[in-house]
């Protein structure tokens, strides 16, 4: 049987305009408030979810510039001075301050050196963060992401191709989200149940999420997720449709990605039997819910461009599940460029919001009965869009919708949001 799969891949890259800031602080003796640090990122990269020895690569910097940027408040008092050490402590440098604690630092770092990173921040009464636990070893290399991809795609074709179970393992991660012994045990099956397995791709650019993890995209049809580690990337998740383990889908993939269309994909159900099924009906099956009557309608990478110089604002309707110009929706967006970088707007009339936090749109399966946020017709809440949160509306009806926010990022005077979403039509709060 002849596989064919096209894989495309893009960059997200992300800009910061440094926004002077007269931070004047004077030190009065000690506070028992404990700084925190709300986040802290080195480019698109999460301190907290990166290892403590991070490559980068020159190409996915921009202009070749590192930006150490983060954010941090206190209890008591104001944020008073944020320092960067990129060589060990053993000389500091003032990041930009805005008054809201955000900060940024950007340098040009030489391609093969180690630069030990460390990040001071004083609070308006003299106290400070523990500099040692945000300690962060940063490596640029010369090395290209996408020949690095391109290199573990081939080895994972050629050893699917040739029906070596044992050589594809080795190119998945430890941590693989999915549960690692089943995929091994569903290549092994796909290769009894195919004939002549044969996959091409056409490679395309890199998206790189705020964890460091590298999406590889097929034109919003499929999903792989890898993670870099030592010997170059390794699959860390794949979403359905599958192209590797489609004998056990349902445990294997992560997730599905909707696309636009319902072109016929390749199912196998757990008798071996191979069909050709509409999209819609084929995502049911591979996710082990083939009488799934829910109706939840889902999305995923919607990107929404805003040009902040003219307006009109930008928005997203849930049931139409497309973006929208000005009002219509449920709620309309503009932004600002400088940091920290943000999507900010109104909510339409009858529209309300809760902010579920830095957790994943398939960790939620009901949204909240209360806690919604209100106002005053008829732009009843101003609303702000942070990237990792997730977010659940309560619709006119009512009826209920979830939207996960990948990345805010601003050039020049465009801000760009993608998000995935999930609607309910049926009026439950059930997902």
């Amino acid at each position: 049987m002849k596989y064919i799969q096209t894989v495309c891949i893009a960059i997200l890259m992300l800009a910061l305009a440094a926004v002077p800031a007269q931070a004047k602080w004077w030190i009065f003796g000690q506070s028992e408030d404990e700084i925190i640090i709300s986040y802290l990122y080195l480019n698109t990269i999460s301190f907290d979810e990166s290892t403590e020895q991070v490559t980068l690569y020159r190409e996915t910097l921009q202009d070749g510039v590192l930006h150490i940027r983060g954010k941090a408040r206190v209890g008591t008092g104001e944020i008073g001075g944020v320092r960067i050490s990129t060589d060990g402590k053993a000389t500091w440098q003032e990041a930009t301050l805005a008054d809201n604690g955000a900060f940024d630092y950007a340098f040009t770092p030489e391609v093969g050196k180690t630069y030990a990173v460390f990040v001071e921040i004083t609070d308006t009464r003299g106290k400070t963060n523990d500099v040692d636990e945000t300690a962060k070893e940063v490596t640029v290399a010369e090395g290209s992401i996408r020949a690095q991809v391109e290199e573990v795609l081939n080895a994972l074709i050629e050893a699917y191709c040739n029906e070596d179970a044992r050589r594809f393992m080795t190119r998945v991660s430890e941590d693989f989200t999915g549960d690692d012994t089943t995929l091994d045990r569903a290549i092994r099956q796909d290769f009894t149940t195919f004939d002549n397995i044969d996959l091409r791709y056409v490679l395309g650019t890199i998206a790189v999420d705020n964890k460091g993890l590298i999406y590889v995209n097929d034109r919003g049809t499929t999903e792989f997720i890898f993670r870099l580690e030592d010997g170059g990337p390794r699959v860390y998740s794949m979403k359905n449709p599958l192209i590797f383990g489609l004998s056990d889908a349902s445990e294997v993939a992560t997730g599905t990605v909707f696309p636009a269309s319902n072109d016929p994909i390749i199912v196998v159900d757990d008798r071996g039997n191979v069909e050709k099924k509409p999209f819609d009906e084929a995502t049911r099956i591979m996710e082990g819910d083939d009488d799934d009557d829910s109706g939840v309608e889902s999305g995923n990478n919607i990107v929404l461009t805003i040009d902040i110089s003219g307006h009109p604002p930008g928005g997203f309707d849930f049931v139409t599940g497309e973006t929208t110009v000005g009002f219509g929706g449920a709620f309309a967006i503009t932004g600002h460029t400088q940091p920290p970088i943000g999507a900010y707007g109104f909510l339409d009339l009858g529209v309300l919001i809760k902010d579920l936090g830095t957790v994943s749109l398939n960790d939620v399966s009901e949204a909240p009965a209360t806690g919604y946020a209100d106002g005053t017709p008829p732009l009843v809440q101003a609303i702000e869009l942070h990237e990792g949160h997730t977010y659940a509306f309560q619709l006119p009806g009512p009826k209920y919708g979830l939207l996960y926010v990948r990345s805010v990022t601003a050039i020049q005077t465009d801000i760009t949001v993608i998000f995935d979403y999930k609607y309910q039509p049926d009026g439950s709060r059930n997902f």
